[in-house]
């Protein structure tokens, strides 16, 4: 059986992240972490020869985030941000790098965590699912979540909704998680669509709005 891999970003320093955590529950349940950090300005792209060294199972996120993408403010807040990285431009980046039905853990977003999945989903489509808190929360609550989640998906091979359950309990925050099957055949993902293309035509030839980036949250504020 081949080793798993996991690719952990770290878009932020705030504390809340703990790779070094995270980096041993991989190790615990047999997956190989890689480490990647973006908090000294870099984009995802000038990461590229790391992103591209491996197949992943896992790739997760932590940073300040919101419906459009991820990052880490600059000296002038959000307004100006050290680091941004758009979704779509995250999916599109790692997606060839992908094992089928990758796993993509999330710590960065209160709010719209839905449409972050959508957007994954849409320009990937090597993930397969996407889970992480519904809100705010501190560094042990992502700890015990993830670590209850990874104990269910990598030693119980159970499915991933009892996971998400497990990861909800021991932790005391709800978890989310989304499925492609399941995303692709509901109505709202279908509308959804319909709304991105129609406005992605009125958008053809102009400028697209600046992504609201004073409104990125993390879990821990």
């Amino acid at each position: 059986m081949m080793e798993a891999h996991a690719l952990l970003i770290r878009a932020t320093k705030d504390s809340f992240c703990e790779l070094d955590v995270v980096s041993q529950l991989f190790k615990y349940h047999g997956v190989s972490p890689t480490e990647l950090d973006l908090t000294f300005g870099e984009r995802l792209l000038d990461r590229e020869p790391v992103i591209s060294s491996q197949q992943w199972t896992y790739v997760y996120v932590c940073g300040h985030g919101n419906e459009e993408g991820f990052g880490e403010a600059g000296p002038d807040s959000y307004s100006d941000p050290l680091v941004w990285e758009t979704w779509s431009e995250f999916s599109e980046l790692i997606c060839d790098r992908l094992e089928p039905g990758a796993t993509v853990l999330t710590a960065c977003c209160r709010g719209g965590f839905e449409q972050v999945a959508w957007q994954i989903f849409t320009e990937c489509k090597q993930v397969g699912l996407v889970t992480g808190p519904r809100f705010n929360v501190t560094e042990s609550t992502l700890n015990a979540g993830f670590t209850a989640f990874l104990h269910h998906i990598e030693h119980k091979k159970n499915d991933p909704t009892v996971a998400v359950a497990a990861a909800t309990a021991a932790s005391g925050a709800e978890f989310l998680s989304y499925d492609r099957l399941e995303t692709e055949s509901s109505q709202r993902y279908t509308d959804w669509l319909a709304a991105r293309s129609d406005n992605d035509q009125s958008l053809n030839g102009h400028a697209a709005p600046k992504v609201p980036r004073a409104s990125m949250v993390s879990p821990s504020e």
